[in-house]
């Protein structure tokens, strides 16, 4: 018996598009070590929030709120880390009115944080609740 191919055990180039406005909007498969990070932090933020004995997910404001608090992201920080996550679709989103701070985009880049850190079906769950289902403990994704 041998290892199979990494791609057969973690394949983290799966596409990542999320439905928006009736439109199917393809997203970065990975990002870099750095990003990471930040959206490991902004998970775990997210989390801290949720544990502070209250039975409500805190809104994707929030969370941004207690990530750029607990990190010290400058706006260009922030900006760089979400171009990166939503690459090429950031400009769409524009186009399609969904401006940089608006709830809507910090929905977006919030889902796309939870896909790449914990994997597609915790993603989907934050995603069609809206932000409000509780995620489980951060922890890297192995499948992915």
């Amino acid at each position: 018996m041998g290892f199979k191919d990494l791609t057969e055990v973690i394949d983290v180039r799966e596409p990542k598009i999320l439905p928006i406005f009736g439109e199917m909007i393809e997203f970065p498969d990975v990002v870099s070590a750095q990003t990471g990070q930040v959206l490991l932090a902004m998970i775990t933020a997210g989390q801290n929030l949720a544990d502070d004995g209250s039975d409500e997910q805190p809104s994707d404001d929030e969370v941004a709120a207690g990530i750029v608090a607990e990190m010290d992201l400058t706006d260009q920080r922030w900006q760089d880390m979400t171009d990166e996550v939503l690459g090429p679709a950031a400009h769409r989103l524009t186009e399609l009115g969904i401006a940089m701070y608006d709830r809507r985009r910090m929905h977006i880049v919030a889902t796309l944080a939870v896909w790449h850190i914990m994997g597609r079906e915790p993603a989907e769950l934050y995603w069609d609740s809206a932000g409000k289902a509780r995620a489980p403990k951060a922890a890297p994704s192995t499948s992915d």
